[in-house]
């Protein structure tokens, strides 16, 4: 069985999930023979390593994104770095989103990107100074009131 109806990539297209499993079946038909017990060995165990596998990352990673769309400061810090135009971090950004909702890449690379160093202080001093500007802000209107 191939495509859907064997091993699905998480929230990405059956027509992928299809090539992949038919490109995984052909290989082990070809190099190792077409009995259960070969595809068990390594039909399975090649689909699992490179689909089930790389979903753990995906579901975390669209957990994450869940949590940081529901948080308008998250987002707000995120969005204020994506629209740098040639920083490091916002092209990190740009390319975590993109490569999530196109499955360009696997989930363990966007995970690895979105591990840098560099855009976790970025997007955390992003955070801290959205914060204190809009306490700023807040404090004034009450002042004002």
């Amino acid at each position: 069985m191939v495509g859907d109806a064997s091993f699905s990539r998480h929230y990405k297209n059956g027509i992928e999930s299809a090539f992949l499993t038919a490109q995984m079946a052909a290989e082990t038909s070809l190099k190792h023979g077409i009995d259960a017990i070969t595809f068990r060995t390594h039909y399975i165990k090649q689909a699992t390593k490179k689909i089930l596998y790389d979903n753990r990352y995906g579901r975390l990673l669209f957990k994450v994104n869940d949590i940081f769309s529901a948080v308008p400061i998250l987002t707000h810090s995120h969005f204020t770095i994506a629209e740098k135009t040639d920083s490091g971090p916002a092209k990190r950004v740009r390319s975590i989103l993109w490569n999530m909702f196109t499955g360009n890449i696997p989930y363990k690379d966007i995970f690895k990107i979105s591990l840098n160093l560099r855009l976790q202080l970025s997007l955390l001093w992003t955070t801290i100074c959205l914060s204190i500007k809009r306490i700023f802000t807040w404090i004034t209107q009450v002042k004002q009131q």
